[in-house]
């Protein structure tokens, strides 16, 4: 219940400020979440980070930027990402 409630409050100050919103570690809130996170843990033998973004339609959540992490991105719903070169 309380991740529904977190997730309600995101979702309307996001829509509101035309911003993204990161919910830290969604696990907490959600079995089905922790239970993936759990088979990718097997699957890699490795450890798994997760955040959870909010972000209101018609808008950007983030300025263009590269991560010096290797990244596994699961998307819901429609987003536009451009995947670029690593810059030398």
């Amino acid at each position: 219940m309380m991740g529904r409630r977190v997730c309600g409050v995101a979702r309307g100050w996001s829509s509101e400020e035309k911003c993204s919103v990161r919910i830290l570690h969604p696990q907490r809130f959600s079995d089905a979440v922790w239970r993936l996170l759990s088979v990718f843990e097997g699957f890699w033998t490795s450890a798994v980070g997760c955040n959870a973004y909010l972000t209101p339609a018609h808008s950007q959540g983030f300025a263009p930027h590269w991560d010096d992490i290797d990244a596994f991105i699961l998307q819901v719903g429609f987003v536009y990402v451009r995947a670029c070169k690593y810059p030398s």
